[in-house]
């Protein structure tokens, strides 16, 4: 009868609001964000227009469940802002093998039938970016899409870190920074996501995915089940009400919350 609704959010709603990204690419919209003052206070007054810049190339995930790579991507990213691209680049890709590290170190109990289970229960750490993604790919946490990202993010790394020439430091970090987003939103975007569900801008967890690896390994803990009654009482969500003792659809509880909402709208 209840869900999963997540509660804990990382948001970025200014710089992937699209009006406003585009009001950045005109040099009226660079002036005005230079005077507002916000990024000059941020990340200084030096070469304020290249900040801005920089900062609207950035693309992170608008809205995802918190974790501990939010907190360093947004490090990650500032580098790259402050011009700083080698660090921006290197960080990007040990950011990418540090997510590998996690995923199997916390996904690796739900999969102990699987082959590659022997290879992974008693370790604490992995090198090999291969064997990583073949083996969470084989788990079904991975599609194509997203093994080929990190792909792209192992070869920037063995590049950046194993002496290679000729490198455009600025691009390099760009592309890498923006791999490490694009992997992050595809694992723990909760918009848009295959996992959730929306009603008036609450976010669920669907009934079939309750069970998925990785929602319940990463999601749930920033969610509160709760039934289609809840109310927001003084920032806390109150549900002592009573409820049938039977399982419904995502849709008959689509339902029932939108005509709950409607009869508090009214009052």
């Amino acid at each position: 009868m209840k869900r999963y609704r997540i509660l804990q959010f990382y948001l970025d709603t200014n710089r992937n609001f699209a009006p406003e990204k585009e009001f950045a690419k005109t040099a009226v919209g660079k002036a005005a964000l230079e005077s507002a003052g916000s990024i000059a206070y941020n990340f200084g007054a030096l070469q304020l227009s290249q900040k801005v810049e920089r900062y609207y190339e950035i693309d992170p995930p608008d809205i995802s469940i918190p974790t501990e790579y939010t907190k360093l991507m947004v490090e990650v990213g500032d580098a790259y802002i402050h011009g700083q691209f080698y660090p921006a680049l290197t960080g990007a890709c040990a950011l990418g093998e540090r997510i590998l590290n996690i995923l199997i170190l916390k996904l690796r109990t739900h999969f102990k039938s699987t082959p590659g289970y022997k290879k992974v229960y008693r370790k604490k750490s992995f090198q090999d970016w291969d064997w990583c993604i073949e083996t969470l790919t084989d788990w079904e946490i991975f599609n194509e899409k997203i093994a080929e990202k990190f792909r792209l993010l192992k070869d920037k790394r063995h590049r950046s870190i194993h002496f290679t020439p000729e490198m455009d430091w600025q691009k390099e970090a760009l592309e890498s920074l923006n791999t490490i987003h694009s992997i992050t939103s595809s694992l723990f975007r909760t918009w848009r996501n295959e996992f959730c569900f929306c009603i008036r801008g609450e976010i669920y967890i669907g009934k079939a995915f309750e069970d998925h690896p990785l929602v319940k390994e990463f999601y749930l803990s920033a969610c509160e089940k709760v039934g289609f009654k809840h109310i927001r009482e003084n920032q806390y969500l109150v549900d002592n009400f009573e409820y049938e003792d039977k399982e419904i659809t995502d849709e008959e509880f689509v339902e029932q919350r939108e005509a709950c909402l409607n009869r508090v709208k009214k009052f």
